[in-house]
């Protein structure tokens, strides 16, 4: 298997995290399935962006793609009323995702060596990354990296 590391092409380092309701969550126990691990914040616009293009991605890939969205260093309620109010591409509001996670010191975004927001991993069935991209992306970049997580295996 290849080293542990946040860069493309190494097995993503492990790591466990709370839920809005407390519920950890590790991110081994997701192997064999892409993870899209996307870490956004309330204050960061290019976010509300592409939040909503990630909900239609999820809902596109179902259960072959497991979002992990990591709201940095803001409250479990400030993180939740903002996704409560996110406007969707249904044109009503709310969007979620199978773990809203929270990371309130950093901790795993400087872990991933996070550069600028949002930054989003595409991590392959077999626990390697895929792609990694610092900065809002579109949706055809996000069902690229799926692809290319699938592939991969």
């Amino acid at each position: 298997m290849s080293d542990v590391g946040p860069e493309t092409g190494k097995l993503a380092p492990d790591f466990s995290i709370s839920d809005f309701d407390a519920e950890r969550h590790r991110l081994s126990d997701i192997r064999g399935k892409v993870v899209y691990i996307n870490f956004w914040a309330t204050w960061c616009v290019p976010c509300q962006k592409e939040l909503p293009d990630i909900a239609s991605l999820q809902e596109e890939y179902g259960d072959d793609l497991v979002v992990i969205t990591v709201n940095r260093r803001e409250s479990v309620d400030q993180a939740r009323d903002f996704l409560a109010n996110v406007p969707n591409l249904e044109g009503g509001e709310g969007v979620d995702f199978p773990v809203n996670g929270l990371d309130p010191d950093d901790t795993l975004f400087r872990e991933y060596r996070g550069l600028g927001m949002p930054m989003s991993i595409f991590i392959a069935p077999s626990g390697e990354i895929t792609d990694r991209a610092d900065g809002i992306i579109s949706i055809d970049h996000m069902r690229e990296a799926v692809e290319r997580a699938l592939e991969a295996g």
